[in-house]
C-alpha cells in the first residue's frame, strides 16, 4: 500500500465493521481457468482467478522467489517478464543507481536484439544458437517486435534467499493473519500477500515511509483505524495492521464490485479478485478507473490500460501474489523439507487504564524488556528509551500462560499514578540515540541541548553518556507566517473568501494581483495571506505582488534592516505575496532611556577563524535559529571565514560595545573553476541560487564552464572550506503552530496542510468524534483531497485544545523523521530543476522518497507551489549500515 495518492485521504466511513463480518467473497464454481500451468503445476484457488494469459508472468515470479537469489540479476523484458535474456549470477541490480556491469550487459542484449531484427527484415536466417534462443522467446518474432523489446530491458534481483527467511517469519505470524482475515469474511489465501509487501517482516520500513507487515503509509494509517503518535505506531503490530488491511480490502471489494456490476451485471467476486488485490498497491480509485474504461476483464486491462502510474510494479502485483502463494504452499518442493523451528505467535492481552512506565511493567509482570519488545512492536523508541510512558488505553501483549495475568494486573492498577517524564533533568544515552533525537523527545531545542552539554560540531554522543536536558523554551511566537492555498469554488467572491479566513479583502486581492472587479474562475488557486499569532492587525502588513522588503519599510518609515531583523528575513530580504510581516514601531513609542535600553538594532559581523554560527548568536544574545534564517545559511548553518553576517535584534547597549552597524555586502567575489566543477555545485558551495550564478555570468542554458574560468559569485564572500553545523534539515524544529486572527470579535484558527496529514488526523488531534465539523467549517465535501499548503480552518474552542493539537501534530511529524532515521541515512544532495507537469508528489514518487522529506529539505514548498525552472534539493538515501 505504498504509492497511491487517492489512499492518503481515504474515508472509512463508507463501510462499517458489519461489512467485514458479513462480507462473503463469492466463489465461482468450475471456472474456466481452474486448469494449471504445466511448467510449475500452478493450481489456482477458487477465490482468485488465474487466466492462462497471465501464466507466463506468474511463472517468472515463481522463479524469482524460488530459483534465483538476491545477488543474482535477471535481465528480462519489462512488459513480458517471462522473456528472460540473461541471468548474471553473483551480480546485484544495484537499486536506483545501476552498476556499470549491468548497464553493459543490457546494452549488449539490446544490440543483439537489434542485430537479429536486421537479419529478419533482410530475409536472412538465424546464424547462431544465441539467435535461436532469443527468437524462441517471441510468439510472433518480427523486426519491429525485436526493436521494441531492445528498449524494454529491465533488471530484477532474485529473492530465493529472502523468501526462505520469510517462510520462517510466516511460521510465526501466518496463523494470526489468517484468523484476522477469516474474522473479516475475507479469503484466507490473502494471508500470502505480506510475502509480496514485506516478505512477512513486521518491522519492514520502505524508502517512501510504508511500514509493517502490510506496508501501510502514515497518511493512510489513520483512515484505517491505526494510531501513529510519539508513543505508538500500530502499523508495526501484526494483528492491528492485519485488521487495517482487512478493512481496506473490504472497502476495495465493495467499491470495485459495484463498478464491475455497473458495466457487467453478472460480474462475480472471483472475476474482480485481481483488481482487488492490485488495488492494495495501486489504489482503489485507480482500479475503479481501469474497470470503467475496459470492463472487469483483468487480462484486457493488463494489455490495454494506459496510465503514467500503471507501470511494472502494478502490472506484476497480482502475478507476484499468485506466485508467492504457490511457492509458500509448495515450500518443500522448492526448498526441500525444512525443520520447523519457529512457533506461531501466541500472547495474552491486558488493557492499561492509565499511562505507565516501562520499568513498572517490567517489575510488575517480571518480564525483561527484550521479551516485552518482541510482543509489543507498536511501542516506539520514545517508549523503549524511557522518553514516554506507555499510554493509557494501550492493549499490552504478554506471553501466553494458562493461569493468565489477572493477579499482576490487579497489582498494577493498585499502584499510584506516575509523573510525567518531562521532569527528567538528566538522560543516559542508549544505542541508536542522536543528540537531536533526544532533544525532540524531551521537546527542547537541539541547539540548546548541544550547547548545554558542550558537544562538538558533529554533536557526537556515546552509549552511557549522561546528558543534561535544558529547560523547555515554551511556546514560540512566529513573526513571519507563511500563506496558504485555497481553490475557488462555485459562488465564491474574493471578499467572502477573505472574511472566512479572517484576512483583509484588500490584502487578499493584493497578494493575488486582483482587483475588486476581477472575476474568479472556479478552481483557481488563491494565495490566502498568512496571519500573525498576535491578533493585533495594526502591527502587521500583508505582502502584495511587486512588493520588496525595503519598499515596505520606506512606506512605514522604518529602517529596512530593522524590518528585516524584526521578521527574520534572509540577507536578500526575500518575501512573497501573502506573507504576513511585523512592522516594528506601530504599537506606539516609548520615550527616554527606556527606548534606548529596549531598542533592538541590526548589526553586521565578519566571521573570524574558529567562529560557529551559534557561538556568534550567543555572543549577541539572539536565538541561533534566527541568525541562520536571516542569513539564509540553510539547514547546516554553513559559514565561511570572512563572511559578513546580518545580526538582527541586538540590544542597542550591547551593539554599542560589540560592533557598529554596517551596510549589507554589495560586492561579489570571484571563483576560479577547477576540474570537475559544475555551475550548480559551485552555487551550492556558496549557498546561492544556481540560476543566479548562471544569470550573473551569462552562462546560457547549458551553463558550460571550463577549468580556469573566473566566475562572479553574487552576494557571497571569500571562498573558504565549509564548516558543518550539527542540525540537519531532518532535525530542525519546524513550526507547526496554529495561526490565529481576529474578526468581528471572534478568533479564527487556521493551518496549512502538511504532507501525510488527513482530516482524520486533525479530528483526532482536536479530540473531535469525527470529521463532520471540519468539513462543515471548511465547506468541504467528504472525500475531498487535501494538498500540501492548502489552508484549513479548525473548530478550536479553547487554548488547551489548541496546545494539545499543536503538540500532537509536532509529535506525529517528529515520529515520521525518527522512524526514517532508524532505517536510512541521507548521504548526499542533488539539484533538480522543476519541469512542466511536476508536483511535489510526482517528484517524490520519481525518486522513491516520502513527500515530507522533499519539503524538509525545501521548506518553501510547505506553502508555495512549484514553478517551472525552480531548483530544489533532492536527498540521496541509503539503508543504515550499508
Amino acid at each position: 500500500m505504498k504509492a497511491s495518492a487517492d489512499r492518503h485521504n481515504r474515508s472509512v466511513s463508507q463501510f462499517v465493521v458489519a461489512v467485514l463480518v458479513t462480507l462473503v467473497w463469492g466463489f465461482g464454481a468450475g471456472s474456466a481457468d481452474a486448469a494449471s500451468d504445466p511448467r510449475h503445476n500452478l493450481k489456482c484457488s477458487r477465490a482468485f482467478t488465474c487466466p492462462p494469459s497471465i501464466w507466463p508472468r506468474v511463472g517468472f515470479w515463481i522463479d524469482v522467489y524460488s530459483r534465483w537469489n538476491s545477488n543474482d540479476a535477471i535481465l528480462h523484458d519489462k512488459e513480458h517478464p517471462s522473456h528472460v535474456y540473461r541471468v548474471l549470477v553473483g551480480q546485484s541490480c544495484g537499486g536506483r543507481k545501476e552498476p556499470p556491469a549491468i548497464k553493459r550487459q543490457k546494452d549488449k542484449i539490446a544490440k543483439e536484439l537489434r542485430y537479429l531484427a536486421d537479419r529478419l527484415e533482410n530475409g536472412r536466417g538465424t546464424s547462431s544458437r544465441r539467435d535461436r534462443e532469443l527468437l524462441a522467446l517471441f510468439t510472433k518474432p518480427s523486426g519491429k517486435a525485436l526493436r521494441q523489446a531492445a528498449g524494454r530491458i529491465r533488471c530484477q534481483s532474485g529473492n530465493r534467499d529472502r523468501f526462505l527467511k520469510a517462510l520462517d517469519r510466516y511460521a510465526v505470524y501466518g496463523k494470526l493473519v489468517r484468523r484476522t482475515l477469516e474474522r473479516a469474511g475475507l479469503p484466507s489465501d490473502i494471508m500470502y500477500l505480506p510475502f509480496v509487501e514485506s516478505l512477512y517482516n513486521p518491522a519492514a520500513y520502505s524508502r517512501v515511509g510504508a511500514a509493517g507487515l502490510w506496508q501501510i503509509m502514515p497518511g493512510t494509517a489513520k483512515g484505517l483505524g491505526l494510531k501513529l503518535t510519539a508513543s505508538l505506531d500500530e502499523r508495526l503490530d501484526p494483528e492491528l495492521a492485519s485488521e487495517a488491511a482487512a478493512r481496506y480490502l473490504a472497502e476495495s471489494h465493495a467499491t470495485l464490485m459495484a463498478a464491475a456490476q455497473k458495466i457487467q451485471p453478472g460480474a462475480t467476486s472471483i472475476q474482480v479478485s485481481p483488481f482487488i488485490i492490485t488495488s492494495y498497491n495501486y489504489g482503489i480509485n485507480g482500479m475503479r478507473r481501469a474497470i470503467e474504461r475496459h470492463g472487469p476483464n483483468y487480462s484486457v486491462v493488463l494489455e490495454r490500460y494506459r496510465s503514467p502510474s500503471f507501470q511494472v510494479a502494478v502490472k506484476n502485483f497480482y502475478a507476484s501474489f499468485l506466485a508467492a502463494q504457490h511457492v509458500a504452499k509448495n515450500a518443500d518442493r522448492y526448498f526441500g523439507r525444512r525443520q520447523q523451528q519457529q512457533q506461531p505467535l501466541r500472547y495474552q492481552t491486558v488493557s492499561l487504564r492509565r499511562s505507565t512506565s516501562l520499568e513498572r511493567l517490567e517489575n510488575v509482570f517480571n518480564l525483561g524488556q527484550e521479551r516485552l519488545r518482541q510482543l509489543n512492536p507498536a511501542l516506539t523508541r520514545f517508549v523503549w528509551h524511557g522518553w514516554r510512558l506507555v499510554p493509557a488505553g494501550y492493549r499490552l501483549h504478554l506471553p501466553y500462560r494458562q493461569a493468565g495475568w489477572a493477579t499482576e494486573l490487579q497489582q498494577l492498577r493498585a499502584l499510584p499514578p506516575e509523573p510525567n517524564y518531562r521532569t527528567v533533568l538528566e538522560y543516559v544515552v542508549k544505542r541508536g540515540d542522536t543528540a537531536c533525537g533526544v532533544a525532540s523527545a524531551f521537546q527542547v531545542r537541539c541547539r540548546d541541548l548541544i550547547d548545554l552539554n558542550r558537544l562538538d560540531r558533529n554533536a557526537v554522543i556515546w552509549v552511557g553518556q549522561q546528558l543534561q536536558i535544558p529547560p523547555s523554551p515554551g511556546q514560540r511566537q512566529a513573526s513571519v507566517v507563511d500563506p496558504g492555498i485555497y481553490r475557488v469554488r462555485r459562488g465564491d467572491s474574493a471578499c467572502n473568501i477573505a472574511k472566512r479566513f479572517a484576512v483583509d479583502c484588500d490584502d487578499l486581492l493584493g497578494a493575488n494581483g486582483l482587483r475588486r472587479s476581477s472575476v474568479l474562475r472556479i478552481g483557481r488557486k488563491l494565495v490566502i495571506p498568512g496571519v500573525l499569532r498576535t491578533v493585533d492587525p495594526a502591527q502587521s502588513y500583508t505582502v502584495r505582488q511587486g512588493d520588496s522588503a525595503c519598499l515596505i519599510a520606506a512606506r512605514f518609515r522604518v529602517p529596512c534592516q530593522r524590518l528585516m531583523a524584526e521578521n527574520a528575513l534572509n540577507a536578500r530580504g526575500l518575501i512573497f505575496p501573502g506573507q504576513a510581516l511585523q512592522i516594528p514601531g506601530l504599537s506606539g513609542e516609548k520615550s527616554g532611556a527606556a527606548v534606548v535600553g529596549a531598542q533592538k538594532v541590526s548589526i553586521t559581523h565578519v566571521v573570524r577563524r574558529g567562529d560557529t554560527v551559534c557561538e556568534i548568536a550567543e555572543r549577541y544574545e539572539i536565538p541561533c535559529r534566527r541568525l541562520i534564517s536571516v542569513n539564509q545559511l540553510g539547514g547546516d548553518g554553513v559559514i565561511r571565514l570572512g563572511q559578513v553576517l546580518l545580526v538582527p535584534g541586538v540590544s542597542a547597549s550591547l551593539a554599542g560595545t560589540l560592533a557598529r552597524p554596517q551596510d549589507l555586502p554589495r560586492s561579489s567575489v570571484q571563483h576560479t573553476v577547477r576540474k570537475g566543477d559544475t555551475a550548480c555545485e559551485i552555487a551550492r558551495r556558496y549557498r546561492i541560487s544556481c540560476l543566479s550564478l548562471i544569470a550573473t555570468n551569462s552562462l546560457g542554458k547549458k551553463a558550460i564552464i571550463v577549468p580556469g574560468q573566473k566566475l562572479k559569485i553574487p552576494g557571497a564572500t571569500i571562498e573558504q572550506p565549509i564548516a558543518r553545523f550539527a542540525i540537519t534539515p531532518l532535525d530542525q524544529d519546524l513550526d507547526f503552530s496554529v495561526q490565529m486572527a481576529a474578526i468581528n470579535g471572534s478568533t479564527v484558527f487556521r493551518i496549512n496542510v502538511e504532507p501525510e496529514e488527513t482530516l482524520r488526523h486533525y479530528a483526532d488531534w482536536l479530540s473531535l468524534p469525527n470529521v463532520g465539523s471540519l468539513l462543515k467549517l471548511n465547506k468541504t465535501a467528504m472525500g475531498t483531497t487535501l494538498s500540501i499548503g492548502d489552508v484549513l480552518l479548525l473548530p478550536i474552542v479553547s487554548k488547551k485544545q489548541r496546545l494539545f493539537f499543536e503538540r500532537r501534530r509536532q509529535e506525529y511529524h517528529r515520529m515520521l523523521v525518527e522512524e526514517f532515521k532508524e532505517t536510512f541515512d541521507v548521504v548526499a544532495l542533488q539539484d533538480y530543476t522543476v519541469r512542466r507537469g511536476d508536483s511535489v508528489w510526482e517528484i517524490a514518487r520519481r525518486f522513491d522518497l516520502p513527500v515530507w522529506i522533499i519539503t524538509r529539505y525545501n521548506p518553501s514548498l510547505r506553502s508555495q507551489a512549484l514553478r517551472i525552472g525552480d531548483e530544489i534539493e533532492i536527498p540521496s538515501i541509503r539503508s543504515s549500515g550499508s
